[in-house]
């Protein structure tokens, strides 16, 4: 037992005199005795010891609160409020195990008028460290839900900011105008200055690599307008073509190699500029000074991303329109003069013909009617070409495989290029057929292997590539007159000096050419470009300074029978005849012209100027056997009507046409009507002679 001195001299420390069978029947609850003054622990229970204690040690009682307990500042002032009361107090102490909370509840008593002790009755599940816990779990949620909460704000203050900036940029880049060409500098610099950059350059694709199409702001190391940026490679294009925006690194690291200049990419910026999900180009900003782009969202770079790439788009386009109105009007005005142009050529080349004839024994004089006759049919060409330009020309088109005129050009294009240009002839598998005018599709092939010869001066190689193709929606979107479909492609690749950027726009405009004076008209890639849209296809250049230039002509696939290529031959011996001739001319001269040459052949020949004297000759003539008329005439009645007036007449008359420009009366959509004939102007003797037998000897 505990013993005290109740008669101890004042001041010893003797024990307390506290029997233990006071404190038997409560040993098996959680109890301690304390005496507050010395703040010893006088007694501890075992289920005490198990609460208040580590690992199950065993105090030595009596012994100090502190190896029982935490010794708080409170716990004294709360054990003296204790002792001042005779009403049970609550309050919560913290053991040494694991430092939880334990709820005590205090009485003040004493034992045979001793010194007054403190009795706590400590709780088995520790409510109060519950309660504890759950308030701090719910102040760190709290904490969590402000910090949460203020993150929120401070994005959304961060996103409208950025959307008050983007809308702002959007606004800019929205109110450009593309006529001028300075659209993309304009916009580079609109970007570069709202987000507080001090530089720009602006990316586009050229053919596999990018082309700096402007620049905004300081200079960028030597990089200029034209300029490409060879070291991002095709693999890091296809990349990009895929996923523009994980290509951020690639393009940096291909900007510093081309400027020769490292580049902080905390400090670098780069916005891809996309329309409709397709890529068009990127724009690279440099931070100003120490500054840097942290504060540009994700959702920033989109939207101006799309602004850019619309503008891009819209650029596109109009140069495309402004490129065909352009076409059209050079068209119109070709039109409008061939027609007189190729009647004037004609009586120059007849009759230049006529005097090489007679000059037998002038060789002097019948060099300069030679002259005469080279000139004229040089002009005929020249014209022939602006139509051909202008989709005026006459078209007999045929369905056909074209690698089998292709590979038929193989000997024809050996003996023209040098025998340093490699030339290789390549053809996919399972080829579509075409309808194309075979002669053209020729001419246009030989054009362009011409050009390439041209561009490699020193050697190179020449691939021409056969492939059927598939052109989306997509690719089409920003091409004006191109439908969507299955298409023969035919790829005509040099390795030659290449087309600098800035030029590739206008490498189909008549009388433009990048070749020395005196080397070249500028129609040759005219003449294909209208014959290709003519015949209802594409065309599309890629060209790299130093590396080549291939050139993509696009024709719709057919379905229908494949035509036989085989002409019939005309017996050339058959260069005149007796038969009866209308010839129908509103040009004075060009009927003089025809009607001397047709006697000279042996015809029996009837003039008219107009349409209503020739029906006025068909109702006094009966046994006209041709009716050799133009087609555009004026009075009102053309070609084609005077043609079906007379054959209501004469059902069994034979037409053969002539003209320097068809218009749409017997050619539609670029196809000679079924059942026509038509000889165009400017003609020679010996082709109007066959054309004359031709028609009268058919069946």
């Amino acid at each position: 037992m505990f013993t005290t001195g109740d008669n101890a001299p004042h001041g010893e420390d003797v024990p307390f005199h506290v029997p233990l069978s006071v404190f038997a029947d409560l040993t098996a609850q959680a109890m301690l005795l304390v005496d507050p003054v010395s703040q010893q622990a006088l007694f501890a229970s075992a289920r005490a010891q198990t609460l208040l204690l580590p690992n199950g040690i065993k105090p030595h009682l009596p012994a100090p609160l502190s190896e029982l307990l935490v010794m708080e500042e409170q716990l004294s002032d709360q054990m003296r409020l204790a002792l001042m009361t005779s009403s049970p107090l609550s309050f919560g102490i913290t053991g040494l195990v694991g430092g939880d909370r334990i709820l005590a509840k205090v009485q003040r008593f004493s034992f045979h008028g001793g010194p007054p002790l403190l009795l706590m009755s400590l709780q088995d599940e520790p409510e109060l460290a519950r309660r504890f816990k759950s308030l701090s779990n719910e102040i760190l949620a709290l904490n969590q839900a402000i910090a949460r909460r203020l993150e929120v704000e401070r994005s959304l203050s961060r996103t409208t900011a950025a959307l008050r900036r983007s809308l702002a940029i959007v606004r800019e880049l929205a109110a450009i105008t593309t006529t001028d060409g300075q659209h993309l500098a304009l916009a580079s610099q609109v970007v570069t200055d709202a987000l507080g950059g001090s530089g720009a350059v602006l990316l586009t694709q050229s053919g596999t690599h990018f082309l700096c199409s402007a620049t905004a702001g300081r200079g960028l190391g030597n990089l200029h307008s034209g300029a490409h940026l060879t070291a991002f490679s095709q693999a890091d294009m296809l990349d990009w073509e895929e996923a523009p925006a994980d290509t951020g690194q690639a393009l940096i690291a291909a900007l510093e190699a081309t400027i020769g200049e490292a580049l902080d990419p905390a400090r670098t910026c780069v916005i891809p500029c996309t329309s409709s999900g397709k890529p068009r180009g990127v724009l690279i900003v440099l931070a100003d000074g120490a500054a840097t782009f942290e504060e540009i969202t994700t959702f920033e770079i989109g939207i101006i991303g799309e602004a850019l790439g619309s503008l891009l788009a819209r650029g596109e386009m109009e140069a495309q329109l402004n490129q065909i109105s352009k076409m059209e009007a050079i068209g119109q005005l070709t039109g409008g003069i061939a027609h007189d142009f190729n009647n004037l050529l004609t009586v120059v080349l007849g009759n230049a013909e006529a005097l090489t004839d007679e000059l037998g024994k002038h060789p002097e004089l019948r060099e300069m009617a030679e002259i005469v006759t080279n000139a004229a049919l040089r002009g005929a060409e020249l014209t022939n070409r602006l139509l051909a330009f202008a989709r005026k020309q006459t078209l007999k088109p045929r369905v056909m495989d074209v690698s089998q005129l292709v590979q038929g050009m193989d000997s024809l294009l050996r003996r023209t290029l040098p025998e340093n240009i490699a030339i290789e002839i390549v053809r996919g598998g399972g080829l579509w057929k075409t309808e194309v005018d075979p002669g053209q599709l020729e001419s246009a092939i030989l054009n362009l292997a011409l050009n390439a010869r041209d561009a490699m001066k020193d050697g190179g190689a020449l691939t021409i590539e056969l492939a059927n193709a598939a052109l989306d929606d997509d690719y089409v979107a920003s091409e004006p007159d191109l439908a969507p479909g299955q298409y023969v492609l035919i790829a005509v690749t040099d390795t030659g000096h290449g087309i600098p950027g800035d030029m590739l726009q206008q490498v189909f405009q008549p009388f433009f050419t990048t070749k020395d004076v005196g080397k070249g008209t500028g129609l040759g890639l005219s003449m294909v470009y209208g014959f290709v849209k003519q015949s209802g296809g594409h065309i599309r250049v890629y060209s790299e300074v130093g590396e080549g230039t291939s050139i993509k002509l696009y024709f719709p696939r057919s379905l229908a029978q494949e035509d036989s290529l085989a002409f019939g031959q005309t017996n050339r011996s058959a260069a005149g005849g007796n038969e009866t001739i209308l010839v129908v001319e509103d040009d004075n001269l060009v009927r003089q012209h025809v009607v001397s040459q047709l006697k000279a052949f042996g015809y029996r020949v009837f003039e008219a100027a107009n349409a209503q004297e020739a029906l006025e000759i068909l109702h006094q003539i009966a046994d006209i056997d041709l009716l050799f008329t133009d087609v555009v005439m004026p009075g009102g009645m053309g070609g084609r009507e005077l043609s079906e007036a007379a054959r209501a007449l004469r059902p069994r008359l034979k037409v053969l046409f002539t003209s320097g420009y068809t218009e749409n009366s017997i050619v539609h959509n670029g196809k000679l009507d079924p059942g026509i004939e038509l000889l165009s102007k400017p003609y020679r003797r010996e082709q109007l002679a066959l054309k004359l037998r031709k028609v009268l000897s058919a069946k």
